[in-house]
């Protein structure tokens, strides 16, 4: 009977201990949860990022020997040409006087953490930074073409190195690269 009365007690003490650290768990994964979904919606995501690509102004500035832009609002939010180049022609590349392109990409950093990574093209010998347009066949014709309101062409926009043109429209006209309004369908 003292050893039947003895397994009751354990296994009611052990559910017991069981049901305590189990609540403990529990509240601290809910706690853990509620910071990382905090940590989402804050100002440190991708979101804010092109929120900030949209409506903050950038400063260039030269840090070492890269050329950074920073967000003068929240200067978490940067971004920079990579170091990777390799050669680039294609036929909208071909209007320019000197046909050394070459491709490269932009790193958009938070918090000096690269959270993307975007395709860019140097033409004219490094006279114009654009971005690399999307490539489709319409009839067997190469169409070249830039979206307006994606973050790629935002970018090339607060660069704004487009060598005697004011302006991503302009060259777009010059390179026969359609400038289409609004963002990339099912992007």
């Amino acid at each position: 009977m003292d050893i039947f009365i003895g397994w009751i007690l354990g296994a009611i003490s052990s559910w017991l201990i069981a049901k305590v650290f189990a609540n403990k768990s529990s509240t601290e994964l809910d706690g853990k949860l509620t910071k990382q979904a905090q940590k989402l919606s804050s100002a440190t995501n991708f979101i804010s990022f092109e929120r900030m690509i949209r409506t903050a102004k950038w400063k260039r500035e030269d840090i070492g020997h890269d050329e950074v832009w920073v967000c003068e609002s929240n200067s978490l939010f940067q971004f920079k040409r990579s170091e990777d180049r390799e050669s680039f022609r294609e036929k909208w590349t071909s209007v320019f006087p000197d046909q050394n392109g070459s491709r490269f990409h932009i790193n958009l950093l938070i918090n000096g953490t690269v959270v993307r990574s975007l395709p860019f093209v140097s033409g004219d010998g490094g006279r114009y930074t654009l971005p690399l347009p999307d490539l489709t066949l319409v009839n067997d014709e190469q169409v070249f073409s830039w979206y307006k309101d994606e973050i790629d062409v935002l970018i090339a926009e607060i660069i704004g190195n487009y060598y005697r043109y004011n302006s991503i429209a302009q060259v777009a006209k010059f390179t026969k690269v359609e400038l289409v309004p609004g963002r990339k369908p099912n992007a």
